[in-house]
């Protein structure tokens, strides 16, 4: 027997050195070992179909034990989220999707919406403009399936 990487336990485990020249790489503080199916210049690693605790799907680059890097991450109910990562957190550009048709497409910054980014609802209604902590914040301009409002948006709420 091998011991566990993470935490020299006595579980069954292969010896895993890092991802480079590795079959798999071992999650520190588990026991889960996550097939390797590509080794980036940065050490970052790329993983397949990786069940997460709250039972979503991770597929994309990794690093260390993080989501890192570009990927997709699939909730049990259906959303969705394909973009770019840091250190576990969605950052960067990236979409999400929901499963009632509605989609945001844009920055993100520490998982919220925040930059610049367009919402669309299923009936047709959308927004694009500024973002700030996951609001309508800033500059932007809305479509309500009647007219197209150009304005000012703070912490959600048209302003001007």
């Amino acid at each position: 027997m091998f011991g566990c990487a993470c935490c020299a336990c006595e579980r069954d485990a292969i010896p895993v050195t890092g991802p480079i020249g590795s079959d798999a790489v071992v999650v520190p503080g588990t026991h889960a070992q996550i097939p390797v199916t590509k080794v980036f210049q940065d050490n970052a690693t790329e993983v397949k179909d990786f069940l997460l605790k709250d039972g979503s799907i991770y597929t994309g680059q990794i690093q260390g034990a993080k989501r890192h890097g570009k990927g997709k991450r699939i909730w049990e109910g259906g959303k969705s989220y394909e973009g770019q990562w840091y250190e576990d957190r969605m950052h960067g550009k990236g979409t999400f999707r929901w499963p009632d048709g509605r989609v945001y497409h844009g920055d993100y910054v520490d998982d919220k919406k925040q930059g610049v980014g367009s919402f669309v609802w299923p009936d047709g209604r959308w927004f694009h403009g500024e973002w700030r902590d996951g609001m309508q914040h800033g500059a932007g301009q809305a479509y309500n399936l009647e007219i197209t409002i150009d304005g000012i948006w703070d912490n959600g709420k048209h302003i001007t």
